[in-house]
């Protein structure tokens, strides 16, 4: 890992937004096992079930629990961020739309999150 993405790793740490399970010395992430990336998923997919049923704030939960066990997963953080959207957290959902563009560059969903958070701050 370079010395930025070290940074990066320890500055979201910090942050208290990645259990300190997430790194391994040097700070780098551990990439979540083929079980976690599992549980990460249905943790998500329930919180999506909440999500269509207005119940924002439970699906916020469950993402922020999916997070924890796959904080790689630049989709959770996407979607955790519209959930703080729709629960007018607009600092926040930039926070989780800055961080699901720091996983994945090109996930165009994240930017159009973070668009929709910035024109409602």
């Amino acid at each position: 890992m370079t010395r930025v993405g070290t940074w990066v790793a320890v500055a979201v740490l910090l942050a208290g937004n990645l259990s300190s399970s997430a790194l391994i010395s040097g700070g780098a992430l551990v990439a979540p096992t083929a079980a976690q990336i599992q549980r990460a998923g249905g943790l998500k997919d329930e919180a999506n079930e909440l999500f269509k049923l207005n119940k924002f704030q439970e699906a916020l939960t469950l993402y922020q629990e999916a997070s924890d066990i796959d904080p790689t997963s630049a989709l959770i953080l996407c979607n955790r961020a519209f959930a703080h959207i729709k629960l007018e957290n607009y600092g926040q959902a930039v926070e989780d739309a800055d961080k699901s563009l720091e996983l994945d560059p090109s996930f165009i969903k994240a930017y159009y999150r973070r668009g929709t958070a910035r024109m409602a701050l």
